[in-house]
């Protein structure tokens, strides 16, 4: 329906992969704010959030973590930049928040993020890796895990190619630029 696009529900759902043509169903529980272009990660049965928007097109300004065990929503601490569309990448117990738009410190309008930062579940804290990103055009990139690394890829550029990077957050961690 018409105006229905943008509405924002809070039940977390759940299929069962048993019986997926039942559909989804509510899983007992919910967000602790509806929020819509956010990057989300998963690491064991800990689902976290960051980012996005909720109605009236206005930021997300907390961030949450879904135990989906135990059916419950809690606050977590938030990255350095509020983004939208950014990636959260789980890799070896981590979460790497790469991409996205951010507006700059001071305020302005959003342009993508270049910045890489690395949050630990087990302490709850935010460290940024980066500043700086190995593309010449960081526009709406995509990462994954890929073998202990970070894998970057964007095709959103003003030639016709891609950009692809490979990250080491573990050299990037101890100060390296390479």
């Amino acid at each position: 329906r018409k105006g229905d696009e943008f509405k924002l529900p809070a039940a977390v759902l759940r299929l069962d992969l048993e019986h997926p043509d039942a559909g989804f169903a509510e899983a007992g529980f919910n967000l602790g704010e509806p929020r819509r272009a956010f990057a989300g990660g998963l690491v064991g049965d800990q689902y976290y959030l960051t980012g996005g928007l909720k109605d009236g097109f206005e930021p997300v300004t907390g961030c949450e973590v879904l135990d989906l065990g135990k059916k419950s929503s809690s606050p977590m601490t938030c990255p350095s930049q509020h983004r939208l569309g950014g990636q959260l990448v789980p890799l070896d117990g981590k979460l790497y928040l790469i991409g996205g738009s951010a507006a700059p410190e001071g305020g302005g309008n959003r342009a993508p993020s270049t910045r890489i930062e690395a949050y630990d579940p087990a302490t709850d804290r935010w460290t940024t890796l980066s500043d700086a990103l190995p593309f010449d055009e960081p526009k709406q990139l995509v990462a994954f895990p890929y073998r202990g690394r970070l894998l970057l890829y964007t095709a959103n550029r003003s030639t016709p190619t891609v950009q692809v990077a490979l990250v080491d957050p573990a050299a990037l961690a101890a100060g390296s630029s390479q």
